[in-house]
């Protein structure tokens, strides 16, 4: 038995979990790892699975801009582009902090359908320019 499970086994509590071990798990998983994909989708036969490019424009008209990039900096993570993943990231943060302020500029009643239409089709097309040849 390695001295790391032995130091486990001495901090357990009554409810047999470490308490250490708790607060390692819960600090893992509160860095953000684009590299790991541990949370990675991964179909039946265990290979990654590819978010498509409508399935990155449903999220962008339905989770906004920030869903559509996290699909898409995900792609770009599992491709093996590390680089990518965080640099789509800072453009969609960059994006929704120039909607906000276009939307400040907006005439109280006015509607934002077309803006966030022209957003998700504008994610549709980026996937689909991006990711069409590499997942086909």
């Amino acid at each position: 038995m390695s001295s790391r499970r032995r130091d486990l086994r001495a901090n357990m509590g009554s409810s047999g979990r470490s308490v250490d071990n708790v607060h390692m798990v819960a600090a893992r998983r509160s860095t953000l790892r684009l590299g790991a994909m541990s949370g990675a989708a991964w179909s039946l036969d265990g290979t990654p699975r590819y978010y498509t490019p409508w399935q990155i424009g449903m999220a962008a008209i339905l989770g906004g801009p920030l869903a559509g990039d996290y699909l898409a900096s995900r792609n770009h993570a599992l491709f093996g582009s590390q680089r990518r993943a965080r640099t789509t990231l800072a453009l969609s943060a960059l994006l929704v902090c120039g909607l906000l302020y276009v939307g400040s500029l907006a005439p109280p009643h006015a509607s934002g359908t077309p803006i966030a239409a022209a957003v998700a089709g504008g994610y549709r097309w980026y996937a689909g320019a991006t990711f069409d040849g590499e997942i086909a």
